[in-house]
């Protein structure tokens, strides 16, 4: 669910790989494995299941990087609505003499442990002086999970069935296709107790 007040990251680096292999598209759909002709097909509609599913969740699948820009340090946490969040990369500011600063870790801590990770002073510290416009703070995190197998089976599993609607209905296989199946996983993974 978005914040309000945070804005929408960025991702500046993309994934390496896919929640999904080629070959579980492929045994999803029933198509041989040693059959190619759809493969360049396959592989783009994985990706685009990878995106439908993470912007219907708010999760991360694969491990990326993303930027979040404010205009000015909160009053309580830095909501970082992305999950999960895996590392802060930086934080960087523009200081009142408008010069770049690049915030000590000494300042600020991590909850990762919350539906939206977010980010607060630690102990007894303050936040910086900025120079006062907007984007004056850069947040790099890397979001997402390490590897394929970390990727909650939920979640893969939503990505199977819009590549196999995806495909079936390109090749006219399937007059109508019930989503219901992909509404009830999306709908659990949105819970406030999901990863």
């Amino acid at each position: 669910m978005e914040n309000e007040s945070t804005p929408a990251p960025i991702r500046t680096v993309a994934p390496t790989f896919e929640p999904i292999s080629l070959k579980e598209a492929k045994k999803q759909l029933e198509l041989p494995a040693e059959l190619a002709d759809h493969d360049e097909h396959l592989s783009r509609l994985i990706e685009l299941a990878r995106e439908q599913v993470e912007h219907d969740t708010g999760l991360i699948l694969p491990s990326a990087t993303y930027v979040w820009k404010f205009d000015e340090w909160p009053t309580c946490d830095l909501i970082l609505n992305r999950r999960p969040l895996a590392s802060i990369t930086s934080i960087t500011y523009v200081d009142a003499s408008g010069s770049t600063q690049t915030l000590s870790t000494s300042v600020y801590e991590l909850d990762s442990y919350r539906v939206e990770p977010s980010v607060r002073q630690k102990y007894n510290q303050t936040w910086p002086t900025i120079r006062g416009h907007e984007n004056d703070i850069t947040l790099t995190a890397v979001c997402g999970y390490a590897t394929a197998a970390l990727i909650p089976v939920m979640a893969r599993q939503a990505c199977l069935l819009i590549v196999a609607r995806e495909f079936t209905e390109r090749a006219g296989l399937a007059i109508k296709w019930d989503m219901d199946g992909y509404d009830r996983l999306i709908r659990r993974m949105l819970r406030s107790s999901y990863p």
